[in-house]
């Protein structure tokens, strides 16, 4: 009998993010986003299997991960990642938890804490350090474990750290006749984490201490996302967290990307289209008025409180057309030109 393990792979749309909530493939009839099926030898292989020693935690987490695979209420979504294990603290039970969202990682994680695994979820990044640090595993990098599911047990973990991993959900036997393993691939298999984190533009090394001078620890690849942890302010240097332990990575935006909760839910929300004309505008708006003097003007009666106003506010009422007003290029007195030009032509200056 074949090896069965369960998995999260991609939303009802073949991609990371962005589906509604839940399993709708199962809904609809035509696969699932989380579900069990036959073991198998993933394109780029497994790079380490994690086997449980605790016989009895290890079928309470297969059990765990088979229930959540088999419930429509639990889809795939990178952003939304962290809701389905809360949706099932939130509910009491697997059965009762609302429609929610989880990926490879999670489902693997989320099935042994269930079970009363005492660990924090991570992602594939770390998930190897992580459950062997709780003593309950052993890791096999021998190829009689990575290329068939003959010597897999019940809760064993497969693992491609970055990449996916998977939860094994019934035995296999070295006595079995050896089944040709079945070649799948899944473009959107990598998980995310939780912002904030940082977002790798190519291969990047993570170095021991900040600066170029450091050790080089490990080498991100192009897109990973490495946990952020703080700043280093000597450097500017980001200290994250990799497989091979924590470091620092350049701030440089040439090779790094710092993503915050906060920009992570603008793209969830689609509110995040192109504003660079807009952004070009406040940051030459900001520089004129900077080397602008500011002087309090008194109120008025329809505006009793005073303002602080500049010379630039003078061309703030043609600012969609600053480049082009007329009425503010006009010569006049020599000292009316002063007041008036001199802030557009630094304006303009700036905008080019």
């Amino acid at each position: 009998m074949a090896v069965r393990i369960a998995e999260a792979t991609s939303d009802e749309n073949g991609r990371a993010r962005d589906g509604v909530a839940g399993d709708q493939k199962q809904r609809k009839g035509k696969g699932e986003e989380v579900g069990v099926k036959n073991w198998y030898d993933r394109t780029g292989g497994w790079s380490v299997y994690l086997e449980c020693t605790d016989i009895a935690l290890a079928a309470a987490a297969a059990e765990n991960a088979t229930r959540i695979a088999n419930d429509d209420s639990f889809g795939y979504d990178q952003d939304q990642r962290s809701t389905a294990y809360k949706a099932i603290l939130a509910a009491g039970s697997i059965e009762a938890a609302a429609d929610s969202e989880l990926d490879c990682s999670v489902l693997v994680f989320t099935a042994y804490k269930i079970a009363g695994l005492k660990i924090e979820v991570g992602y594939t990044g770390n998930l190897e350090s992580r459950f062997m640090a709780t003593g309950k595993f052993i890791a096999h990098r021998e190829p009689k474990y990575l290329t068939s599911g003959d010597y897999a047990r019940t809760g064993g973990i497969y693992l491609t750290a970055g990449k996916h991993t998977m939860i094994v959900v019934s035995d296999g036997s070295k006595s079995a006749s050896p089944s040709t393993p079945i070649k799948e691939d899944y473009s959107s298999e990598a998980d995310q984490i939780d912002p904030p984190y940082v977002l790798s533009l190519g291969r990047v090394n993570v170095r021991a201490t900040a600066g170029i001078s450091g050790k080089i620890i490990y080498t991100a690849s192009k897109n990973e996302k490495l946990p952020f942890g703080e700043y280093d302010w000597d450097t500017g240097w980001y200290a994250v967290e990799t497989p091979k332990g924590n470091g620092f990575i350049t701030n440089k935006p040439k090779y790094t990307k710092l993503v915050t909760e906060w920009a992570a839910a603008r793209r969830r929300s689609g509110n995040d289209r192109p504003k660079q004309a807009r952004l070009r505008w406040q940051a030459s708006w900001s520089s004129a008025a900077s080397r602008s003097p500011l002087r309090l003007r008194a109120g008025s009666a329809s505006s009793p409180k005073p303002r602080w106003s500049s010379v630039s506010s003078r061309v703030s009422r043609c600012w969609s057309s600053a480049t082009t007003c007329a009425r503010h290029k006009r010569k006049t007195s020599s000292k009316s030109s002063a007041r008036t030009t001199t802030p557009m032509r630094r304006l303009k200056s700036s905008l080019i």
